[in-house]
């Protein structure tokens, strides 16, 4: 019988603002965040963050997650994106895995915005702590671009009306203020709610010629039964941008209609 080393195994605990997952807390006003709430007082063991976001109401979402103690929360990631179908029954949870270590004792908070006034959200933070780890090798900042927190989504992408041909890059960031190690690509359903069977292509580009210089490219689907585009993030992606150089966006899509082609985008970048 093989003997186990615990001490090298990984772990994953799991924090959450309540229990069960869908008795969350309410926002107030339409697109405004709530006041933090406290996911744990005190983490029991360092490792690398990962956030379940759900949501039982209809309507785009972005929440923030933040360290330290009440009155002084400081933000380490803002502003992960949700879309929501209109069908509540169809719900579906945003699993956004990152490589943002937080060390053991930290208290997390949360809080939140939707599209829809009173709308009822619920989160999960989970530490994947124990073994390899507990050393701190995960990175510290994660730097959100495209989010608007004018109608909880991200920026309007219109590939263009021409079927499986990238549309026009669009300017993300024109220097970017940190050395970037990673990336994860984020889209929005814009609160359609009868959306044609598309498929959609990513890319991420650097660079004034960023065509000459893809770093990224992405794939997400929509399905007619679900009127919700999928996954709602990419992986984390592996990559090495420079301190000051600019980022670009463009994509693809399978179809042609004028409101079925749109989505909105968000950048997350981790130094």
């Amino acid at each position: 019988m093989t003997n186990w080393v615990l001490t090298k195994a990984s772990r994953m605990s799991d924090y959450r603002n309540v229990s069960p997952w869908y008795d969350g807390y309410q926002v107030g006003s339409a697109n405004v965040k709530t006041a933090w709430r406290q996911v744990s007082s005190e983490i029991i063991e360092g490792g690398l963050l990962s956030v379940v976001c759900f949501g039982d109401t209809a309507g785009e979402s972005l929440f923030d997650v933040a360290i330290g103690g009440s009155g002084s929360e400081e933000i380490i990631i803002n502003n992960i994106h949700r879309s929501h179908t209109t069908n509540v029954s169809r719900r579906r949870p945003v699993l956004f895995s990152t490589p943002l270590y937080i060390p053991k004792g930290e208290r997390i908070a949360i809080r939140s915005q939707c599209k829809t006034a009173s709308a009822w959200q619920d989160i999960s933070v989970q530490i994947d702590g124990g073994g390899n780890y507990c050393t701190k090798k995960g990175l510290s900042k994660c730097v959100t671009y495209g989010a608007n927190t004018g109608d909880s989504g991200g920026t309007s992408y219109d590939p263009g009306a021409s079927g499986y041909t990238f549309g026009s890059w669009t300017q993300i960031v024109a220097s970017i203020p940190y050395r970037y190690r990673g990336i994860i690509i984020g889209i929005g359903n814009r609160g359609n709610t009868g959306r044609a069977n598309y498929l959609w292509r990513c890319q991420i580009g650097l660079s004034s010629s960023p065509g000459d210089a893809v770093i990224a490219e992405f794939s997400f689907v929509e399905h007619m039964d679900h009127d919700v585009i999928l996954p709602s993030n990419s992986y984390l992606i592996n990559c090495d941008i420079p301190l000051g150089e600019e980022i670009h966006f463009r994509a693809m899509c399978s179809g042609t209609d004028g409101t079925d082609r749109l989505f909105d985008y968000l950048l997350y970048c981790f130094a």
